[in-house]
């Protein structure tokens, strides 16, 4: 049962990805990242460092690619402001991988959780011309 359970989610997954809009896209991966860095905040507290480890790690290469999807950050004052987030966002994660404190998880997991609000909240209109 639990191999067509995951058969299932990765078809959904992948059928998500297929259609999905850039902007539908990175909705996505903001959304995956945060329940990412929740799945690590309950491994944290049940003490179970190998799967907090690799849902960190898997947040990081998440936020990497948005980060390595901005488009002249040094030219661009948004790109720039929003790859400083992810930066930032990046850092939290790594210190929460080494000192296993849930304060640096909970960080990462607002400022990625606000761009993920501020992402939701652009128009149709707006992404039209993006």
């Amino acid at each position: 049962m639990n191999s067509a359970a995951n058969a299932y989610r990765e078809i959904k997954r992948t059928t998500d990805v297929d259609g999905a809009s850039p902007h539908q896209l990175i909705q996505l991966l903001l959304k995956t990242a945060l329940s990412r860095i929740s799945m690590a905040r309950r491994n944290l507290a049940d003490n179970n460092s190998p799967e907090m480890h690799t849902n960190i790690d898997k947040s990081l290469a998440i936020v990497h690619e948005l980060q390595g999807s901005l488009l002249s950050p040094e030219s661009n004052e948004l790109s720039a402001n929003l790859y400083n987030l992810y930066t930032y966002s990046t850092q939290q994660l790594i210190k929460a991988n080494s000192t296993r404190e849930d304060e640096h998880l909970q960080t990462a997991y607002q400022v990625l959780e606000t761009l993920f609000d501020a992402w939701n909240m652009i128009s149709p209109e707006e992404r039209a011309h993006a």
